[in-house]
Formats: structure tokens, sequence, C-alpha cells
């Protein structure tokens, strides 16, 4: 398996051996378009966040694998405080960068590439479960029928991993999170808290299989802006899933800056950085 190494590498605490009532996890998402200047800068972001405080990020469409080994000679002599779980494909690929306060259990990559899962242990017992989505493009699924096929398949793939107490989805849908393929209940079955409350039914199953409603984290800003340009308009393809154990306390935004640097130019309704804009917010996880 390949491995992807930090630009940066963060100073902070090991793992928590014991779990308060509740704890902040700190999110980030980023589709990087194989350009690996992104990178640097999404490893700028994670390390301006407060030093010790747990945080998990999900990048999608990761540099070519000789500018990630570039990268590893550019990091400090610390040893790092953050862990790296990746696809075995080398160009493109998802991973999942985390907090080491952050105990890796097992994680797995999706036979067809549109995801890499991680469970994660929090203090003694709670558990975390951490997908990295980068969906099958729109452009690749003409109809409106072929996109819901294919985000039930997604869907029912993720089901089927080991299950936690709490789950986290982040990444490029490839899909607006108000769109049927995402909310319908034969598709993927986010729903939209705008429109579809948090019910409490959670224990649903489908064929068998654990089919409860996840919940999206739609984005602060994401009514008057989105994170992807597609013709002349603006589409939200990137946000947070989550588990109804999350949902309430949920925080998303899409970042106009990053490591200080300007993402997104508002006057001429242009992404400067990618082609996708960042979201970062963050999970209250509950013992």
């Amino acid at each position: 398996m390949p491995e992807l190494s930090w630009p940066h590498k963060r100073a902070g605490h090991g793992r928590m051996s014991l779990m308060p009532s509740s704890v902040r996890v700190a999110t980030f998402s980023w589709n990087l378009h194989e350009e690996p200047e992104q990178l640097t800068r999404a490893a700028q972001h994670l390390d301006d966040l407060p030093s010790g405080d747990p945080f998990v990020a999900c990048l999608q469409e990761l540099p070519a694998e000789g500018v990630i080994s570039k990268a590893r000679r550019l990091g400090s002599v610390q040893p790092p405080t953050y862990d790296v779980v990746q696809t075995e494909r080398l160009v493109p690929g998802c991973a999942i960068v985390h907090h080491r306060s952050l105990e890796l259990i097992d994680a797995v990559a999706d036979v067809d590439w549109e995801f890499v899962a991680a469970r994660f242990k929090l203090g003694s017992e709670t558990t975390l479960r951490v997908v990295c989505i980068h969906a099958e493009s729109r452009m690749k699924l003409i109809d409106p029928e072929a996109r819901g096929g294919a985000r039930a398949l997604l869907r029912n793939a993720i089901a089927l991993l080991a299950p936690a107490d709490h789950t986290l989805l982040m990444g490029d849908f490839n899909s607006h999170y108000a769109h049927l393929d995402i909310s319908g209940y034969n598709a993927f079955y986010a729903l939209n808290p705008h429109v579809f409350p948090v019910t409490g039914e959670s224990n649903r199953t489908r064929r068998a299989v654990p089919h409860p409603a996840w919940h999206v984290v739609v984005p602060d800003n994401g009514g008057s802006m989105g994170t992807y340009r597609y013709s002349n308009q603006f589409l939200c393809l990137d946000f947070m899933v989550v588990s109804e154990s999350l949902a309430a306390d949920a925080t998303c935004t899409i970042l106009t800056e990053i490591a200080r640097e300007r993402a997104f130019d508002a006057s001429a309704r242009k992404i400067l950085l990618s082609d996708h804009l960042p979201i970062a917010g963050s999970v209250t996880i509950s013992s």
C-alpha cells in the first residue's frame, strides 16, 4: 500500500486513554484535483488548528505518488502527531488524515474506488466510523435513474462495513445534497435537514442490511454558494453526512480562504484553487 506522507508535522498530544463525556472533533474535506500545491495548503490548514485538538480530514484526488514522495522529504524531524489511511490506488485516490488521539481500529478501501473507510476508537469504548467519499462522476451518470442507482450501490457498500457508534462521511459526492439521489430512501438516504427533520428512526433495515436515515450537514453558507462550478452554476457537491447520533451538534462551512490564501473570487464568481472549494466543520462525539 502506498504511503502518504504529510508536508508538515504537527506537535500535540497522544491518544486519549480516558474520554470525557463529549469531545469535539474538527473536520475538513477537499478535492485536491491532483495538484501538489493544494496538498501543501491542506496540510497548512490542519497545522493551523489548535495543537492537540482531535481532527479528521478527508482528501480526494490526491497528487501522483511521485509528488507524495517528494512531499515526504519536506517534513520536519519532529515525530508527527497524525496518521494517514489511504486506498491502495495510486492516482487519483482518497485519504483520511487523522490526529493520533483517534486510535485506528481498522480500515477498508472500496473495490470500486468510491471511498476509503476507517473506524476509530475514542477513549476506551466509543467508536467512530469515518468515510472519505469520491462518488462516481455525474458526467458518467447521464440520467437521474442512473445516479440514484449508483448512490444506492454506494450506500449499500458502506452499510456492509463493520458497525460503529457514530458515522461521519465527507467528500465529493458528485451530487447536490438536495437531489433525490442523495435524499431518496432507495438511493443514498441522507436527508436534507431543511426538508426532513431528525425523526429518531435510526433502526431501519433494508434487505436485512442496516438502513437508518443519515443526515446531511448543510454548509451554513451553502445556500448562497456552492463548492463546484458547473457551466454557469455553482453546485454544493462537497458536504458532510452524519448518523443521527451526530446530527444535532454537527457544523459545516464552505471555505473561501485556506492557509491564509484566497480560494474564491466573489466578484468574478471564480474558484481560485483546485476545481472544488474545501469544507470544514466539526462533530461532537458523546461517550
